[in-house]
């Protein structure tokens, strides 16, 4: 595997959440979908994921001081050229992203719908966000097993980081448990009978890149910012449930089987929810040549999670 170095100030920015990306302007990068360097790269300004699967494990019963885990991974589904054309990946290959940190519960306040939480940033544990391109044709991620989302060539690596004190929050809408698979037909089993509490939120994190390859990103702008802007909850009805995640950087491993209780968000242990992500690029020149990108997620991380899916900013 050929990846650049990045110096150790390098960082890309990891946005989970709508907060700050409606003033961040769209620029271009270029990437090449083929990894085969300069000739052929497209002029890019956006990264479509598919939805995808989230599990912030531990975090229930929700109190404040309890610290979780959170483990995010989807596939990318398209780019979006500079004229606002979507172009899909090649043929025989799969673009997917991994990411995994901690947070804490720093306050819980109540309402009679449900309570709101917000919560901080952890650092150390398990920390990461990664990108794959797979053009094996084998192990390609599937959603509802959870498995293949770190399989084939890893093209960029991060630690992540909080650029704020606050990490983000969550309210719960309601108290009322509603079904947890409403996306399949017939749900796997493990999620046959479980219910979900609704209620949605955001968060916004960052991220020091510590790698890349050159062949995917050419000659990647001194700062490189991704601003995903995203919907997701629960009840799942856009995405299968993942009944496996992700849990280590470095490619193939153990997976994490999550655990949500009879009830997922209230009897947990874990809190599971879809998340869909977008993205557009901001560029801006940088004299210690790093480079910095940025990601926004909407994350609902915390009681169950039904949130209407919105339009995709293009901030």
């Amino acid at each position: 595997m050929s990846m650049r170095r990045l110096a150790p100030v390098a960082a890309m920015l990891l946005v989970l959440g709508l907060s700050g990306l409606q003033s961040a302007r769209a620029d271009i990068i270029a990437f090449n979908p083929n990894g085969t360097g300069a000739p052929g790269a497209l002029s890019i300004g956006a990264f479509d994921e598919t939805v995808g699967n989230a599990v912030a494990v531990g975090a229930a019963p929700q109190v404040v001081g309890n610290t979780f885990q959170l483990y995010y991974q989807a596939v990318i589904g398209s780019f979006i050229d500079n004229h606002g054309n979507v172009v899909v990946p090649p043929a025989g290959t799969q673009f997917t992203i991994v990411a995994g940190f901690q947070e804490v519960i720093t306050s819980i306040a109540p309402s009679p719908s449900g309570p709101t939480f917000t919560f901080g940033f952890v650092p150390g544990a398990k920390n990461y966000l990664e990108i794959y391109a797979n053009n094996t044709g084998l192990n390609l991620a599937n959603n509802s097993a959870g498995t293949g989302f770190n399989t084939g060539h890893l093209i960029l690596s991060g630690s992540i980081f909080s650029p704020n004190p606050t990490l983000g929050n969550f309210t719960v809408t309601s108290l009322t448990p509603v079904k947890f698979d409403q996306f399949d037909a017939v749900p796997p089993p493990k999620f046959a009978t479980t219910m979900t509490l609704p209620g949605g939120g955001q968060t916004t994190i960052a991220a020091t890149v510590n790698s890349f390859d050159p062949l995917y990103f050419i000659q990647p702008p001194t700062i490189l910012a991704l601003n995903f802007t995203t919907t997701n909850g629960d009840p799942f009805n856009q995405q299968s449930p993942s009944q496996l995640f992700v849990q280590n950087p470095g490619g193939p491993g153990a997976l994490y089987n999550p655990n949500v209780g009879n009830i997922n968000g209230a009897d947990g242990p874990d809190v599971q929810f879809q998340a869909d992500a977008s993205n557009s690029f901001t560029v801006a020149p940088e004299p210690t040549g790093v480079t910095l990108l940025s990601i926004g997620l909407v994350s609902s991380l915390l009681g169950g999670l039904t949130l209407r899916r919105k339009l995709k900013l293009s901030a």
